[in-house]
């Protein structure tokens, strides 16, 4: 009875320790696959947000793909209502992103690699130190007096003021296509070999100076502008979630279709 009972626990004992390896291993792969990011060898996620104060004006989930040369971008659309009723860009806090992150995987099923959320001044510094691109405004929007629309030479003031007009109407304008055709217009200007590190002095200084909110290093910054020196060569695509938008008064408001919705890059 006894070397049955000793069988049993050795069996037992051998059994805890095979499980904890395998769980080790997985729990490190995941582990990995969260920290280890360069953007110019592997695939990445990085979720690029604009903020007014601790308000989300845009978010713009971007997939790196250097094996494939493509670039995904993923407008989230404006006032994403969750499955219990809260609104996901009402998350953010500049203090504690992790929520709005996670809750952001959960509704994409693609992990976030590394976050930046400019605030509008370090983007329009950013502009500035880079130099003008041509924009195409698709949203009129009146400022010092003047209705600017079509066509424009985009600098950083003209910038801060498009994202943060206070008289859209937003139950037909989306402030995430917005960015996203923002952030596509000043890479197809600035993404190129002779930009890389003017383009990330930019960043790192911005970022110190403003206090940025982001998980990036200064090398990893330096990484994801070389991966975006070669934008013209890159394959582009745009992305959407699946669900419904509903049109209030004032506003709209989307309300994503979670089962058809993982994941959002594959």
């Amino acid at each position: 009875m006894k070397v049955k009972s000793d069988v049993l626990y050795k069996s037992f004992f051998i059994s805890l320790i095979a499980f904890a390896i395998i769980a080790a291993i997985i729990l490190g792969g995941l582990y990995f696959d969260r920290i280890a990011v360069d953007p110019t060898q592997r695939s990445s996620n990085i979720l690029v947000g604009l903020t007014d104060g601790n308000d989300i004006i845009s978010l713009t989930f971007i997939h790196c793909d250097p094996q494939n040369n493509s670039l995904s971008f993923l407008p989230v659309p404006d006032n994403t209502m969750l499955q219990d009723g809260r609104i996901l860009q009402e998350f953010y806090s500049i203090a504690r992103p992790s929520e709005l992150i996670r809750s952001l995987e959960n509704l994409t099923g693609a992990v976030v690699n590394r976050y930046i959320f400019f605030t509008v001044d370090a983007m329009a510094e950013l502009v500035d130190s880079l130099g003008k691109f041509e924009y195409l405004i698709r949203y009129p929007f009146v400022y010092n007096g003047n209705e600017n629309s079509g066509n424009a030479n985009m600098n950083g003031e003209l910038a801060k003021a498009m994202f943060t007009y206070k008289s859209y109407d937003r139950s037909k304008v989306s402030m995430s296509h917005m960015a996203e055709a923002f952030i596509q217009s000043f890479l197809s200007k600035h993404g190129n070999a002779s930009n890389i590190n003017k383009m990330a002095d930019s960043i790192v200084k911005s970022a110190s100076k403003y206090r940025v909110n982001t998980d990036l290093t200064d090398e990893e910054i330096y990484a994801y502008c070389s991966l975006f020196s070669s934008f013209s060569q890159f394959a582009k695509h745009s992305v959407a979630l699946e669900g419904e938008t509903k049109t209030g008064s004032s506003n709209q408001y989307f309300v994503p279709d979670y089962t058809k919705n993982k994941n959002i890059f594959k």
